[in-house]
């Protein structure tokens, strides 16, 4: 009767999708807006600047990937283990290498300006660009790598709206600060260059917000061995940095490939073929970014379910997003070759063709970046960083020269498809490996964990009213004999569940805490899990309602003998977390002793 539904984890997933969405968003509407307001207030010369500085903001990109993304990864995990001295540790390793690299790249890149525009320009009539926009870009690292960095902590801190925020501010602040520095104080390209790096100390406000915050439950704390808070960061991180390495490498290799065998002409359906992947990213970024600190965090709890519940959710998400983008290619791809002004009969003869054999390459593309965010997640770098650089440079920049010989432009086309089917049939090929590899610990391509023969699941969904606090309990007592337990530890078991509900209801209760009496026809969403081990029993209750940690109740108060305080005096352990905006309580039991609790 109450078996798991799902809805709690669906509905937190909705949650830090559409601010996640917003984020992604605000991103790459600003960076396009930028570009034409530099265009056309400047000129196309200061257009390429801006585009041959792209290798500079990329490195940027992928250092607080790797140690934002890799730090909010890592402290999701810890939280989900309840290790909240380890989650703060991370949350101090990883704001400080953020600061320590930022301060490294501003340092290191204007001591070392002249090769780094060398590098970038071999024009001399834009050098002088490139070393304007750059090097205001460089001094600037410590905001335009620490702030964004820091935005997937606030994330993972239960604040998805802050985080949103933060970019969004960013991106209009820069917009805004575009047109008064170049149109009104003339500071050309150096203007821009600066709007960017204002809008990111504007949206830095916001996080020194965080910082201040009531609601922050990240804290400062000592770092023990360094060395070992490191290692986790990278792990969560290294696979979307190296993504972000990669796709210079590969757009400057295709660039060339795509020139060479069908000249300007091919390269401006080249550009629309990588707009299209700039709008599916929105999609594909947004939801692993609302995926991965709930997976995190059910990796640390070791819910299989949970985890699996809430990757089909990303993945259908950006399925059906990459369904639409790709009706509109294969339906109407004059349309959107005329949105470019790629009107002339030829090219739309060859963009049409282009469009379509693309666009194919967008479904598999979404399920090979979802499958990579999920496997970094869930510590299997090593897949990880396969899928990356399979379909990030090692098949697809082969294929394409390959192809391109034999069928010219189009063949460059059927290259995407292709070195995205492959590298899906690899990473599938590889999860089950690992998975057969595992003697029976691990099952399916997302390598969740398998109980043995001697492991007893319930797994449960319920609302929280006193009505389904009895019937689960019901439940729990009979599962528990059915696998073992005597009346007494069964009928303890079934208590403390009991009691958990119980006290989520009266708390989340129209008149207290000022929730409003709408609400009360539809009361808070409850998981529980129930797990029988040969030596321990382990009760997890996990809740969407308002926050509530009773353990810290003092003695004689109203709140004494609330569940969870019961379930204290009883248990062995019992640990709470306010994670993700939901609480999470879990109870351990030894089996190895009667507990002088047990209700007979």
């Amino acid at each position: 009767m109450y078996k798991r539904n799902g809805a709690l984890l669906t509905g937190t997933f909705w949650q830090y999708l559409g601010p996640s969405l917003l984020s992604t968003t605000s991103i790459l509407l600003g960076s396009i807006v930028d570009g034409i307001i530099v265009g056309n207030l400047i000129g196309p010369d200061a257009m390429s600047a801006v585009n041959l500085t792209q290798p500079v903001v990329l490195v940027v990109q992928a250092l607080f990937f790797l140690f934002g993304m890799g730090a909010a990864t890592a402290i999701s995990i810890a939280r989900g283990r309840r290790e909240e001295a380890q989650a703060n540790a991370l949350f101090t390793m990883g704001s400080l290498c953020l600061l320590a690299v930022s301060i490294a790249v501003a340092a290191l890149g204007t001591v070392g300006i002249d090769g780094v525009v060398a590098v970038l320009c071999s024009n001399e009539a834009l050098s002088g660009l490139v070393r304007s926009y750059a090097s205001t870009i460089i001094v600037g690292a410590p905001f335009m790598l620490v702030v964004p960095g820091l935005v997937y902590v606030i994330r993972v801190d239960g604040m998805p709206r802050m985080s949103a925020a933060v970019l969004v501010v960013a991106n209009v602040v820069n917009l805004v600060l575009d047109l008064v520095f170049i149109a009104v104080f003339g500071m050309g390209i150096a203007g821009a260059a600066l709007a960017t790096v204002v809008g990111y100390a504007a949206g830095g406000c916001i996080v020194l917000g965080y910082f201040v915050s009531k609601r922050r439950t990240l804290r400062f704390a000592s770092l023990g061995e360094p060395r070992k808070l490191l290692a986790p960061i990278i792990d969560g991180g290294v696979a979307p940095a190296l993504n972000t390495c990669l796709l210079f490498a590969k757009i400057l290799l295709l660039n060339r490939i795509v020139l060479a065998v069908a000249g300007q002409g091919g390269m401006e359906i080249f550009a629309v073929c990588n707009y299209a992947i700039s709008f599916v990213s929105i999609f594909v970024s947004g939801a692993a970014e609302a995926m991965v600190p709930l997976l995190g965090m059910l990796f640390g709890e070791r819910d299989a379910r949970g985890m699996r519940i809430v990757f089909r959710r990303a993945l259908l998400f950006v399925l059906i997003a990459c369904g639409v983008s790709i009706a509109a290619m294969e339906l109407a791809p004059e349309l959107i070759l005329a949105a470019f002004s790629i009107t002339d009969e030829s090219r739309l003869a060859v963009g049409v063709v282009g469009l379509r054999v693309f666009g194919l390459s967008l479904f598999v593309m979404g399920a090979n970046l979802i499958l990579m965010y999920y496997l970094q997640t869930v510590r299997r770098k090593s897949i990880a960083v396969a899928i990356t650089v399979l379909r990030g440079f090692a098949l697809v920049v082969p294929a394409a020269w390959l192809l391109s010989t034999q069928f010219g432009i189009d063949g460059v086309w059927w290259a995407f498809v292709i070195a995205e089917a492959a590298t899906l049939a690899v990473a599938v090929a590889a999860c089950l490996v690992v998975a057969r590899r595992s003697h029976g610990a691990l099952e399916g391509v997302l390598l969740t964990e398998k109980p043995d023969d001697r492991v007893a699941l319930f797994d449960g969904s319920l609302r929280a009213t006193k009505t389904d606090a009895v019937g689960v309990s019901m439940e729990v007592i009979a599962f528990a004999r059915a696998n073992g337990l005597d009346d007494a530890m069964a009928n303890t078991v079934g208590l403390m569940v009991e009691e958990a509900v119980v006290n989520i209801a009266e708390t989340n209760a129209p008149c207290d805490r000022g929730r409003s009496a709408s609400k009360a026809a539809d009361p808070v969403g409850v998981d529980v899990l129930v797990r029988i081990d040969p030596d321990e029993i382990r009760i997890a209750v996990r809740d969407g309602g308002v926050a509530l940690d009773a353990l810290t109740a003092p003695r004689g108060s109203a709140e004494e003998f609330t569940g969870i305080t019961v379930m204290r005096a009883m248990a062995e352990r019992v640990e709470y977390a306010r994670t993700l905006g939901l609480n999470d309580t879990l109870v351990l039991l030894s089996r190895d002793r009667k507990h002088a609790g047990c209700v007979s």
